[in-house]
Formats: C-alpha cells, sequence, structure tokens
C-alpha cells in the first residue's frame, strides 16, 4: 500500500503500489513475446476504492468501469479501510 485517503468521489481510496519492478519486467516480457502490443501502457494509480453516490448497483452486477482499480460497495471500502496500514501487503492474483 503506497497510501491511503479519504476521495471526494468514491468514499476512501487505497493506492497500491503498482506497478512493482516484477510487473515492469512481465510487462517488458509480454511486449517481447508478441503477447501484448508494442505500445501497450502498464497503468499505474490502482488502488482499492468505494463507488461513486448512487452507483452501489454497479457491484453486484459487475461492471466494469473503473479502469483498473477494485470498486467496492461504500459500506465495504469504510469497513475495510480502518485495517489498512501502509505497510500491510495486498497481493492481488488472477
Amino acid at each position: 500500500v503506497r497510501a491511503k485517503y479519504p476521495h471526494k468521489d468514491w468514499s476512501k481510496f487505497v493506492w497500491l503500489n503498482y506497478p512493482t519492478e516484477e510487473s515492469r519486467k512481465k510487462h517488458r516480457e509480454a511486449k517481447g513475446k508478441g503477447e501484448i502490443p508494442e505500445n501497450a501502457k502498464i497503468g499505474g494509480e490502482i488502488g482499492i476504492h468505494g463507488v461513486p453516490e448512487g452507483y452501489e448497483f454497479a457491484i453486484p452486477l459487475k461492471i466494469n468501469w473503473t479502469l483498473g482499480c477494485i470498486s467496492m460497495t461504500n459500506a465495504g471500502i469504510n469497513d475495510l479501510y480502518p485495517c489498512i496500514t501502509e505497510k500491510i501487503i495486498i497481493e492481488i492474483t488472477p
């Protein structure tokens, strides 16, 4: 976790440490093998956060609206938020 903070649009934001050097290496290798386009960008500012006001329905419908982040209901992120420290390790696996 790089940081965590209240967010004006979706309750709370937990900023994850991505991309890491390992993910950059995998990205370069995938480009080299032609698995992803040569001009593909790795991205960044990935986090775990709530949803905009009135958008709670997006979670059970699994609407992909975040551009790479993980969204939760605002109640969910509000419950999780106090348990997260900048020292905690969060591993996201496929």
